[in-house]
């Protein structure tokens, strides 16, 4: 959206339609509505209203600018914009309110062909409050909201798991490590006379305890947590074999972590994208217009 204004008329009829989704999700299931929608409305009829008088996207009106606002020959008329009849602006609101009703229409269809998935996502959110794209994929699907859960609950588990896996090959290549820092250091003070032999091989077998009691606390943690201390051990040899989030996989490949509210409000950004490029547009023709001048 930061590289180009261009708008198809089967996108821009789209975000009409989907900015009505809230309202007519509303009425379908409260049998009312509120005022929460005025923004959706005021952008679906500001694209609307474009459609017709800016981008001769009308069958009716055809490919006529009836929008005057920033006419590039207004100023070599004397400033005076050409007036249209009263006929041609009703022709174009009954043109909007077309436009308008066909995707009310058609959000209303998709939403009640729907209703299921719609209620089995608000479920979800009541419980979840908010949601990943790849489970909003899952309900597209067909899943109910108690399934998407049950698959929410092992992916959740399993990312404990791993968490705890990585964990634990941490703390084991740590133990190692000072295990190797501590006997290189008893070797060094060794080899310079600092100490006795039977002095290093007191250090060492100390060493060598503290480093078994560490140890066998990572197994025990193994064990509470029903993790092969082997396995952590080829982890360890092998880092490849270290625990991936899947949770994580997913929910970097569905829209960088997006979560499905922040989807909605995209919805009403490009709403508002729509407009401002358009208005963009119209300045730089008012510039280039002056400049002609």
């Amino acid at each position: 959206k930061d590289e180009s204004a261009l708008y198809t008329k089967n996108q821009l009829n789209n975000l009409i339609a989907q900015a009505m989704g809230g309202r007519i999700a509303e009425f379908l299931q409260f049998s009312d509505v509120s005022v929460g929608a005025e923004n959706d409305i005021r952008q679906a009829t500001e694209i609307a209203r474009r459609m017709v008088t800016d981008w001769g996207m009308s069958s009716k009106l055809g490919f006529i600018a009836y929008n005057n606002e920033n006419d590039m020959f207004e100023q070599r008329r004397g400033g005076k914009s050409i007036q249209f009849s009263e006929s041609i602006t009703a022709e174009i609101d009954n043109e909007v309110r077309d436009i308008i009703n066909a995707n009310y229409t058609k959000a209303l269809n998709i939403l009640q062909e729907n209703k299921q998935k719609l209620d089995e996502m608000a479920k979800l959110l009541m419980e979840r409050e908010t949601i990943y794209a790849y489970e909003v994929d899952e309900i597209m699907n067909g899943k109910t909201y108690t399934e998407v859960l049950e698959d929410i609950e092992k992916i959740e588990a399993e990312k404990k798991r791993n968490q705890t896996f990585n964990l634990l090959v941490n703390k084991v290549k740590e133990i190692n490590k000072q295990k190797l820092v501590k006997i290189d250091g008893i070797n060094t003070m060794f080899n310079a006379g600092i100490i006795t032999t039977e002095q290093k091989e007191e250090c060492i077998k100390a060493i060598e305890e503290a480093s078994a009691k560490d140890t066998a606390l990572v197994k025990d943690e193994c064990v509470k947590s029903e993790i092969d201390y082997q396995e952590v051990l080829n982890a360890i040899d092998n880092p490849e074999l270290l625990k991936i989030n899947p949770a994580l996989n997913k929910l970097e490949s569905s829209s960088t972590s997006e979560k499905i509210d922040e989807d909605a409000e995209k919805v009403s950004e490009d709403v508002e994208l729509v407009s401002e490029d358009a208005n963009k547009n119209d300045n730089t023709n008012d510039t280039d217009n002056s400049t002609d001048d």
